[in-house]
């Protein structure tokens, strides 16, 4: 069975990404939910990002900077279990902080330094949980965190975090901006 993703804000249900009753041409299709911290004119924006290929545009939200995304990978009609109490470390000088916990289990966080902000090209540190619905109705499901990263365009980033998924799952993002 193919997992629906639903993307919560502070614990309001802000976008699902579901798979299609079939795929029609395609072997796969692949549903992200992103959160994307870029610098901007040497400031941090935070912003969810949800979309599946072959879609016309994805859904961009703006988040505050202090937020928490949950993503739930879960089976369909299903909603998921309770989000688990998270206690957001403080920024400690950071000029901003990515952090991931799965299933209510705290992991690694990206941290950016003040010193970065003016860096070219600007850094920036994302967590995806994805999942590729294949034509035969299996799946292929993750999640990764990346550290703030200055990097040359093309240039893959390296994960900090990241694990292979199965519905249920929550991995929540803790974001902090200063």
């Amino acid at each position: 069975m193919q997992p629906t993703l639903l993307a919560f804000v502070d614990g309001v249900e802000r976008g699902r990404l579901e798979p299609p009753a079939q795929l029609e041409e395609r072997a796969w299709l692949l549903a992200v939910a992103a959160v994307q911290m870029n610098v901007v004119d040497r400031v941090v924006r935070p912003i969810l990002r949800l979309h599946v290929t072959g879609a016309s545009a994805p859904q961009v939200i703006d988040l505050a900077a202090h937020t928490r995304v949950d993503i739930a990978l879960v089976n369909a009609s299903e909603t998921p279990a309770m989000f688990a109490e998270l206690n957001t470390a403080g920024l400690g000088g950071a000029a901003a902080r990515l952090a991931i916990a799965v299933d209510g289990v705290p992991g690694k966080a990206a941290v950016l330094a003040p010193d970065l902000l003016e860096a070219e090209p600007p850094p920036r540190a994302f967590g995806h949980v994805f999942s590729r619905w294949l034509r035969d109705g299996g799946h292929e499901s993750g999640y990764d965190l990346t550290d703030f990263q200055s990097v040359p365009m093309g240039v893959k980033y390296e994960r900090i975090a990241s694990g292979p998924a199965g519905p249920p799952l929550i991995v929540s993002y803790l974001i902090s901006v200063s």
